[in-house]
Protein backbone atom coordinates (compact mmCIF):
# COMPACT_ATOMS: atom_id res chain seq x y z
CA UNK A 1 0.00 0.00 0.00
CA UNK A 2 2.95 2.63 0.73
CA UNK A 3 4.59 1.76 -2.72
CA UNK A 4 1.63 2.26 -4.24
CA UNK A 5 0.91 5.80 -2.69
CA UNK A 6 4.16 7.21 -3.46
CA UNK A 7 3.01 8.06 -7.02
CA UNK A 8 0.54 9.56 -6.37
CA UNK A 9 2.11 11.63 -3.64
CA UNK A 10 4.77 12.82 -5.96
CA UNK A 11 1.96 13.42 -8.63
CA UNK A 12 0.37 15.70 -6.14
CA UNK A 13 3.85 17.42 -4.93
CA UNK A 14 4.44 17.73 -9.22
CA UNK A 15 0.52 19.56 -9.57
CA UNK A 16 1.11 21.67 -6.62
CA UNK A 17 4.59 23.11 -8.07
CA UNK A 18 3.23 23.21 -11.65
CA UNK A 19 -0.17 25.20 -10.07
CA UNK A 20 2.16 27.36 -8.56
CA UNK A 21 4.44 28.49 -11.40
CA UNK A 22 0.81 28.20 -13.19
CA UNK A 23 -0.10 31.07 -10.40
CA UNK A 24 2.82 33.41 -10.89
CA UNK A 25 2.67 33.42 -14.70
CA UNK A 26 -1.10 34.91 -14.09
CA UNK A 27 0.16 37.06 -11.54
CA UNK A 28 3.10 38.59 -13.63
CA UNK A 29 0.96 39.30 -16.55
CA UNK A 30 -2.03 40.57 -14.47
CA UNK A 31 0.76 43.04 -12.63
CA UNK A 32 1.78 43.62 -16.54
CA UNK A 33 -1.48 44.46 -17.22
CA UNK A 34 -2.52 46.41 -14.37
CA UNK A 35 0.89 48.52 -14.58
CA UNK A 36 0.23 49.40 -18.20
CA UNK A 37 0.01 53.05 -19.18
CA UNK A 38 -4.02 54.11 -18.48
CA UNK A 39 -5.97 55.26 -21.50
CA UNK A 40 -6.18 59.36 -20.66
CA UNK A 41 -8.82 61.54 -22.10
CA UNK A 42 -6.90 63.19 -24.46
CA UNK A 43 -5.43 59.93 -26.06
CA UNK A 44 -9.14 59.24 -26.83
CA UNK A 45 -9.94 63.02 -27.52
CA UNK A 46 -12.02 62.75 -30.61
CA UNK A 47 -11.62 66.40 -31.87
CA UNK A 48 -8.11 65.40 -32.29
CA UNK A 49 -9.36 62.42 -34.38
CA UNK A 50 -11.79 64.85 -36.46
CA UNK A 51 -8.87 67.22 -36.91
CA UNK A 52 -6.39 64.86 -37.80
CA UNK A 53 -5.10 64.74 -41.38
CA UNK A 54 -6.71 61.26 -42.78
CA UNK A 55 -2.87 59.63 -44.36
CA UNK A 56 -1.46 61.48 -41.01
CA UNK A 57 -4.12 59.29 -38.65
CA UNK A 58 -3.95 56.08 -40.88
CA UNK A 59 -0.61 56.41 -40.39
CA UNK A 60 -0.69 57.23 -36.73
CA UNK A 61 -3.03 54.32 -35.82
CA UNK A 62 -1.29 51.51 -38.38
CA UNK A 63 2.29 52.65 -35.74
CA UNK A 64 0.23 51.96 -33.35
CA UNK A 65 -0.55 48.14 -33.89
CA UNK A 66 -4.48 48.65 -34.44
CA UNK A 67 -4.91 45.52 -37.01
CA UNK A 68 -5.96 46.39 -40.64
CA UNK A 69 -9.84 45.95 -40.27
CA UNK A 70 -10.24 48.61 -37.37
CA UNK A 71 -8.31 50.79 -39.32
CA UNK A 72 -10.06 50.32 -42.17
CA UNK A 73 -13.42 50.51 -40.18
CA UNK A 74 -12.37 54.00 -38.16
CA UNK A 75 -11.32 55.49 -41.37
CA UNK A 76 -13.81 54.53 -43.18
CA UNK A 77 -16.39 56.52 -40.75
CA UNK A 78 -14.46 59.77 -40.33
CA UNK A 79 -14.36 59.63 -44.14
CA UNK A 80 -18.10 59.53 -44.57
CA UNK A 81 -18.35 62.28 -41.46
CA UNK A 82 -15.81 64.52 -43.48
CA UNK A 83 -16.98 64.11 -46.79
CA UNK A 84 -20.27 63.23 -47.29
CA UNK A 85 -22.21 63.49 -43.74
CA UNK A 86 -25.91 62.22 -42.90
CA UNK A 87 -28.10 65.50 -42.47
CA UNK A 88 -29.23 65.57 -38.69
CA UNK A 89 -32.96 66.18 -38.61
CA UNK A 90 -34.55 68.83 -36.32
CA UNK A 91 -38.49 68.98 -35.20
CA UNK A 92 -38.32 72.39 -36.88
CA UNK A 93 -37.44 71.04 -39.98
CA UNK A 94 -40.34 69.30 -40.52
CA UNK A 95 -43.43 70.44 -41.66
CA UNK A 96 -46.82 71.21 -40.22
CA UNK A 97 -49.09 68.93 -40.41
CA UNK A 98 -52.05 70.38 -42.39
CA UNK A 99 -55.02 67.73 -43.01
CA UNK A 100 -56.36 69.04 -46.28
CA UNK A 101 -52.96 68.77 -47.83
CA UNK A 102 -52.42 66.09 -50.04
CA UNK A 103 -49.54 63.59 -51.64
CA UNK A 104 -46.02 64.23 -50.81
CA UNK A 105 -47.68 67.54 -48.92
CA UNK A 106 -48.59 65.84 -46.67
CA UNK A 107 -45.24 64.17 -45.47
CA UNK A 108 -43.15 65.60 -42.29
CA UNK A 109 -40.30 66.20 -45.14
CA UNK A 110 -39.69 67.66 -48.42
CA UNK A 111 -38.85 65.24 -51.45
CA UNK A 112 -35.26 64.07 -50.97
CA UNK A 113 -34.79 62.76 -54.14
CA UNK A 114 -35.01 66.33 -56.47
CA UNK A 115 -32.63 65.77 -59.32
CA UNK A 116 -30.38 68.41 -57.84
CA UNK A 117 -30.33 66.51 -54.19
CA UNK A 118 -29.76 63.65 -56.02
CA UNK A 119 -26.69 64.81 -58.15
CA UNK A 120 -25.37 66.50 -55.17
CA UNK A 121 -25.53 63.55 -52.93
CA UNK A 122 -24.02 61.30 -55.74
CA UNK A 123 -21.10 63.95 -56.21
CA UNK A 124 -20.36 63.52 -52.41
CA UNK A 125 -20.04 59.32 -52.70
CA UNK A 126 -17.51 59.39 -55.55
CA UNK A 127 -15.96 61.67 -53.31
CA UNK A 128 -16.28 59.36 -50.37
CA UNK A 129 -14.65 56.25 -52.52
CA UNK A 130 -12.22 58.57 -54.49
CA UNK A 131 -10.92 59.58 -50.83
CA UNK A 132 -11.05 55.86 -49.50
CA UNK A 133 -9.25 54.14 -52.70
CA UNK A 134 -6.84 56.96 -52.04
CA UNK A 135 -6.30 55.55 -47.99
CA UNK A 136 -6.34 52.28 -49.29
CA UNK A 137 -5.18 51.98 -52.70
CA UNK A 138 -4.70 47.62 -52.60
CA UNK A 139 -8.01 46.73 -50.71
CA UNK A 140 -10.33 44.51 -51.98
CA UNK A 141 -14.00 44.39 -51.19
CA UNK A 142 -16.09 41.33 -50.63
CA UNK A 143 -17.37 41.96 -54.22
CA UNK A 144 -13.81 42.47 -55.71
CA UNK A 145 -12.89 38.98 -54.13
CA UNK A 146 -16.36 37.28 -55.71
CA UNK A 147 -15.78 39.18 -59.18
CA UNK A 148 -11.91 37.42 -58.88
CA UNK A 149 -14.10 33.88 -58.25
CA UNK A 150 -16.47 34.64 -61.04
CA UNK A 151 -13.46 35.20 -63.22
CA UNK A 152 -11.86 31.97 -62.15
CA UNK A 153 -15.14 29.91 -62.62
CA UNK A 154 -15.64 31.19 -65.89
CA UNK A 155 -12.63 31.19 -67.47
CA UNK A 156 -9.70 28.48 -65.67
CA UNK A 157 -6.90 28.51 -67.34
CA UNK A 158 -7.33 29.90 -70.43
CA UNK A 159 -5.15 32.61 -71.91
CA UNK A 160 -5.69 36.12 -71.61
CA UNK A 161 -5.57 36.27 -75.43
CA UNK A 162 -8.25 33.74 -75.70
CA UNK A 163 -10.87 35.12 -73.33
CA UNK A 164 -10.79 38.89 -75.15
CA UNK A 165 -11.62 36.56 -78.62
CA UNK A 166 -14.05 34.74 -77.08
CA UNK A 167 -15.71 37.47 -75.07
CA UNK A 168 -15.53 39.47 -78.84
CA UNK A 169 -17.29 36.28 -80.34
CA UNK A 170 -19.72 36.20 -77.62
CA UNK A 171 -20.74 40.02 -77.56
CA UNK A 172 -21.21 40.07 -81.58
CA UNK A 173 -23.59 37.30 -81.01
CA UNK A 174 -25.40 38.95 -78.60
CA UNK A 175 -25.50 42.20 -80.35
CA UNK A 176 -26.73 40.29 -83.41
CA UNK A 177 -29.85 38.27 -81.63
CA UNK A 178 -30.50 41.13 -79.74
CA UNK A 179 -30.70 43.21 -83.33
CA UNK A 180 -32.58 40.84 -84.84
CA UNK A 181 -35.34 40.54 -81.85
CA UNK A 182 -35.64 44.28 -82.01
CA UNK A 183 -36.01 44.54 -86.05
CA UNK A 184 -39.30 41.71 -85.52
CA UNK A 185 -40.73 43.88 -82.15
CA UNK A 186 -39.47 40.17 -80.35
CA UNK A 187 -42.63 38.56 -81.95
CA UNK A 188 -40.97 35.92 -84.32
CA UNK A 189 -42.84 32.97 -86.19
CA UNK A 190 -41.40 29.55 -86.36
CA UNK A 191 -39.08 30.27 -89.24
CA UNK A 192 -37.80 33.56 -87.89
CA UNK A 193 -37.08 31.40 -84.52
CA UNK A 194 -34.94 28.81 -87.05
CA UNK A 195 -33.03 32.03 -88.24
CA UNK A 196 -32.11 33.05 -84.53
CA UNK A 197 -31.33 29.38 -83.63
CA UNK A 198 -28.49 29.49 -86.44
CA UNK A 199 -26.77 32.39 -84.91
CA UNK A 200 -26.27 30.26 -81.99
CA UNK A 201 -24.89 27.26 -84.16
CA UNK A 202 -22.89 29.96 -86.22
CA UNK A 203 -21.32 31.41 -82.84
CA UNK A 204 -20.81 27.26 -81.60
CA UNK A 205 -18.63 26.84 -84.76
CA UNK A 206 -16.73 29.94 -84.39
CA UNK A 207 -16.01 28.66 -80.61
CA UNK A 208 -14.95 25.60 -81.61
CA UNK A 209 -12.67 27.03 -84.56
CA UNK A 210 -11.10 29.09 -81.79
CA UNK A 211 -10.27 27.14 -78.50
CA UNK A 212 -8.45 23.88 -78.64
CA UNK A 213 -10.43 20.62 -77.87
CA UNK A 214 -8.98 21.31 -74.44
CA UNK A 215 -9.72 24.66 -74.25
CA UNK A 216 -13.42 23.96 -75.37
CA UNK A 217 -14.10 20.48 -73.09
CA UNK A 218 -12.84 23.32 -70.44
CA UNK A 219 -14.98 26.27 -71.28
CA UNK A 220 -18.02 24.12 -71.23
CA UNK A 221 -17.62 21.89 -68.39
CA UNK A 222 -17.60 25.79 -66.45
CA UNK A 223 -20.33 27.53 -68.50
CA UNK A 224 -22.88 25.07 -70.91
CA UNK A 225 -26.46 24.57 -69.48
CA UNK A 226 -25.27 21.06 -69.34
CA UNK A 227 -22.71 21.48 -67.05
CA UNK A 228 -25.31 23.70 -64.55
CA UNK A 229 -27.71 21.42 -64.28
CA UNK A 230 -25.43 18.66 -63.54
CA UNK A 231 -24.35 20.63 -60.94
CA UNK A 232 -27.75 20.86 -59.25
CA UNK A 233 -29.17 17.44 -60.05
CA UNK A 234 -25.79 14.88 -59.05
CA UNK A 235 -25.42 16.47 -55.69
CA UNK A 236 -26.70 13.44 -53.93
CA UNK A 237 -24.62 11.41 -56.99
CA UNK A 238 -21.51 13.27 -55.50
CA UNK A 239 -19.31 12.63 -58.90
CA UNK A 240 -15.70 12.38 -59.00
CA UNK A 241 -13.92 14.66 -61.05
CA UNK A 242 -13.83 11.78 -63.70
CA UNK A 243 -17.40 10.77 -63.79
CA UNK A 244 -18.45 14.49 -64.13
CA UNK A 245 -16.25 14.66 -67.33
CA UNK A 246 -17.47 11.30 -68.87
CA UNK A 247 -21.52 11.82 -68.00
CA UNK A 248 -20.96 15.33 -69.38
CA UNK A 249 -19.20 14.00 -72.07
CA UNK A 250 -22.55 11.65 -72.86
CA UNK A 251 -25.15 14.52 -71.82
CA UNK A 252 -23.88 17.60 -73.31
CA UNK A 253 -23.98 16.85 -77.22
CA UNK A 254 -28.35 15.91 -76.66
CA UNK A 255 -28.16 19.79 -75.33
CA UNK A 256 -26.05 21.15 -78.78
CA UNK A 257 -28.06 18.80 -80.98
CA UNK A 258 -31.76 19.72 -79.45
CA UNK A 259 -31.69 22.75 -77.23
CA UNK A 260 -33.30 25.28 -79.83
CA UNK A 261 -35.97 21.99 -80.67
CA UNK A 262 -39.19 22.16 -78.06
CA UNK A 263 -40.92 19.10 -76.86
CA UNK A 264 -44.04 18.78 -78.91
CA UNK A 265 -42.86 20.79 -81.60
CA UNK A 266 -41.86 17.67 -84.09
CA UNK A 267 -42.67 14.12 -84.05
CA UNK A 268 -39.82 12.96 -85.98
CA UNK A 269 -37.44 14.83 -83.94
CA UNK A 270 -38.88 13.94 -80.65
CA UNK A 271 -38.35 10.55 -81.91
CA UNK A 272 -34.83 11.17 -82.10
CA UNK A 273 -33.92 13.02 -79.36
CA UNK A 274 -35.61 10.28 -77.50
CA UNK A 275 -33.58 7.46 -78.76
CA UNK A 276 -30.52 9.77 -78.64
CA UNK A 277 -31.25 10.10 -75.09
CA UNK A 278 -31.82 6.56 -74.28
CA UNK A 279 -28.17 5.73 -76.19
CA UNK A 280 -26.82 8.33 -73.85
CA UNK A 281 -28.27 6.46 -70.63
CA UNK A 282 -27.20 3.02 -71.65
CA UNK A 283 -23.72 4.58 -72.49
CA UNK A 284 -23.54 6.32 -68.98
CA UNK A 285 -24.66 2.69 -67.46
CA UNK A 286 -21.57 1.01 -69.10
CA UNK A 287 -19.99 3.91 -68.41
CA UNK A 288 -20.09 4.03 -64.45
CA UNK A 289 -21.36 0.23 -63.63
CA UNK A 290 -24.13 -1.30 -61.84
CA UNK A 291 -23.79 0.61 -58.40
CA UNK A 292 -22.58 3.62 -59.73
CA UNK A 293 -25.55 3.68 -61.85
CA UNK A 294 -27.99 2.87 -59.54
CA UNK A 295 -26.58 5.91 -57.21
CA UNK A 296 -26.98 8.25 -60.67
CA UNK A 297 -30.27 7.19 -61.22
CA UNK A 298 -31.90 7.88 -57.80
CA UNK A 299 -29.67 10.89 -57.34
CA UNK A 300 -32.27 12.11 -60.48
CA UNK A 301 -35.20 11.85 -58.98
CA UNK A 302 -36.87 14.76 -57.60
CA UNK A 303 -37.61 13.52 -54.16
CA UNK A 304 -34.27 12.34 -53.50
CA UNK A 305 -32.94 15.63 -54.37
CA UNK A 306 -34.75 17.19 -51.87
CA UNK A 307 -33.68 15.04 -49.33
CA UNK A 308 -30.18 15.33 -50.27
CA UNK A 309 -30.81 19.60 -49.67
CA UNK A 310 -32.28 18.39 -46.16
CA UNK A 311 -28.70 16.71 -45.66
CA UNK A 312 -26.63 19.54 -46.71
CA UNK A 313 -28.34 21.30 -43.85
CA UNK A 314 -27.88 18.34 -41.30
CA UNK A 315 -24.11 17.83 -42.75
CA UNK A 316 -24.21 14.79 -44.02
CA UNK A 317 -22.75 13.38 -46.66
CA UNK A 318 -24.64 12.10 -50.25
CA UNK A 319 -24.09 8.20 -49.56
CA UNK A 320 -26.23 8.56 -46.52
CA UNK A 321 -28.82 10.48 -48.31
CA UNK A 322 -28.23 7.72 -50.81
CA UNK A 323 -29.31 5.06 -47.81
CA UNK A 324 -32.08 6.84 -46.54
CA UNK A 325 -33.60 7.48 -49.93
CA UNK A 326 -33.11 3.41 -50.72
CA UNK A 327 -34.42 3.16 -47.07
CA UNK A 328 -37.67 5.15 -47.58
CA UNK A 329 -38.09 3.40 -51.39
CA UNK A 330 -38.14 0.05 -49.72
CA UNK A 331 -40.68 1.08 -47.19
CA UNK A 332 -42.85 2.85 -49.64
CA UNK A 333 -43.17 -0.76 -51.17
CA UNK A 334 -43.52 -3.05 -48.39
CA UNK A 335 -46.04 -0.18 -47.52
CA UNK A 336 -48.17 -1.18 -51.21
CA UNK A 337 -47.62 -4.80 -50.84
CA UNK A 338 -49.30 -4.68 -47.76
CA UNK A 339 -52.57 -4.28 -49.55
CA UNK A 340 -53.96 -7.53 -49.85
CA UNK A 341 -53.55 -8.32 -46.19
CA UNK A 342 -56.59 -8.11 -43.65
CA UNK A 343 -56.96 -4.57 -41.84
CA UNK A 344 -56.10 -4.83 -38.69
CA UNK A 345 -52.74 -7.24 -39.61
CA UNK A 346 -52.10 -4.11 -42.29
CA UNK A 347 -52.48 -1.50 -39.96
CA UNK A 348 -49.93 -3.14 -37.54
CA UNK A 349 -47.58 -3.43 -40.18
CA UNK A 350 -47.79 -0.32 -41.44
CA UNK A 351 -47.38 1.60 -38.49
CA UNK A 352 -44.32 -0.85 -37.40
CA UNK A 353 -42.77 0.64 -40.83
CA UNK A 354 -43.62 3.93 -40.68
CA UNK A 355 -41.69 3.44 -36.54
CA UNK A 356 -38.52 2.07 -38.91
CA UNK A 357 -37.96 4.62 -41.17
CA UNK A 358 -39.00 7.36 -38.32
CA UNK A 359 -36.40 5.79 -36.03
CA UNK A 360 -33.82 5.34 -39.09
CA UNK A 361 -34.39 9.16 -40.61
CA UNK A 362 -33.72 10.52 -36.84
CA UNK A 363 -30.12 8.98 -36.62
CA UNK A 364 -29.10 11.91 -39.39
CA UNK A 365 -32.28 14.53 -39.18
CA UNK A 366 -33.67 16.35 -36.77
CA UNK A 367 -37.21 15.67 -35.50
CA UNK A 368 -38.53 18.50 -37.64
CA UNK A 369 -36.64 17.95 -40.66
CA UNK A 370 -37.63 14.07 -40.10
CA UNK A 371 -41.40 14.92 -40.00
CA UNK A 372 -41.23 17.18 -42.69
CA UNK A 373 -40.06 14.67 -45.17
CA UNK A 374 -42.19 11.89 -44.28
CA UNK A 375 -45.07 13.89 -43.85
CA UNK A 376 -44.90 14.88 -47.02
CA UNK A 377 -44.05 11.09 -48.41
CA UNK A 378 -47.18 9.74 -46.62
CA UNK A 379 -44.79 7.79 -44.09
CA UNK A 380 -45.40 9.95 -40.94
CA UNK A 381 -46.20 7.74 -38.06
Amino acid sequence: MIHSALPIIHLLRLTAVITGIGVSIVCARAEAVSTATPLTTEALSFDRIATTDLPALKNSLEKAGWPDSHIRALLGLEVQRRLNPEPVLRFEDLKPFHFWHTGPDSLPVSNLNTPELVKARTAREELVRAKYDELFPHAETETGLLDRWEEQRRWGDLPADKRAQVLALLDRSARARDDFLESRGRMLNPQEWETLWQTNHDTRRQLEQLLTADELLDYDLRNSNTAARMRNELDAFAPTRDEFIAVFRLRHPLELAFEDKPHGGDPAIDAQREAAEKSALEKTAALLGPARFDDYLISLDPVCQTLRFDGRHARTDAATVRRLYRSFLNAKQRLASLDTQPLPEREAAATSLKAGIHREFRTVFDEEATRRFLQEQSLWP
